[in-house]
């Protein structure tokens, strides 16, 4: 299964800056295949691009588990000036195909949305699920 997801954050002051998350992690099921970062000023102007060799590299261990192939791949910006704007466009393969990953359209407390879209794509249309919706008011209670 391929993952793609494009995030564009907006951040007006350094109290937002913990909002502009900009990490991804992965394993031996987990190939990061693209991943980068482009940074934009107030008025729209691209100020930096950051590319898949320029994120950090970790182990994202525990400390007390015997072995765990998990690791991480981030990258710490530091804001030159505020309000700036992230754009974070990752793209994975997976070989699981369990569970598709979760979506959370707000990340917490004082933030907003202005747009959200998740969308599944399936390589061939006989893979699609038929899925039955059933309306409210066809529930008894």
């Amino acid at each position: 299964m391929t993952v793609k997801n494009k995030q564009v954050i907006t951040v007006l002051n350094k109290l937002g800056n913990r909002n502009a998350r900009t990490g991804l992690g992965y394993d031996s099921s987990k190939k990061i295949k693209s991943m980068n970062i482009v940074v934009y000023d107030a008025v729209g102007n691209e100020i930096e691009k950051i590319k898949k060799k320029d994120f950090k590299d970790v182990s994202a261990v525990d400390g007390f588990s015997l072995y765990i192939d998990y690791r991480k791949l981030y990258y710490n910006y530091t804001p030159i000036s505020y309000p700036y704007t992230i754009e974070f466009n990752y793209e994975y393969e997976t070989s699981d195909t369990g569970s598709i990953p979760s979506w959370y359209f707000l990340s917490g407390f004082t933030v907003s949305v202005e747009k959200s879209h998740y969308s599944i794509v399936y390589a061939d249309a006989g893979q699609k699920p038929v899925i039955y919706e059933k309306k409210s008011r066809e529930f008894r209670i």
